[in-house]
């Protein structure tokens, strides 16, 4: 498993500049940012199940972490 997040982390690493200055400013990412972004707290813990993870902590804002919200999970 840890050769394949190499390999991701390294193709990441070759292409991200290039793929970034392809893309312009418009993220074409931003109707699935946006349906994400409204998924409630109880949403986003069903999803998060149902692929097998098991939340260990949650913190709402966290102002360690720039008041962004942070799901620590651990797939079961």
């Amino acid at each position: 498993m840890q050769d394949d997040a190499d390999r991701i982390v390294d193709l990441y690493d070759r292409h991200a500049l290039n793929w970034d200055k392809a893309r312009g400013k418009k993220l074409i990412e931003q109707a699935w940012l946006d349906r994400f972004l409204s998924l409630s707290r109880d949403e986003y813990r069903a999803r998060l199940d149902r692929e097998g993870f098991e939340v260990v902590s949650f913190a709402a804002e966290d102002p360690d972490c720039g008041g962004h919200t942070v799901w620590l999970t651990q797939l079961r």
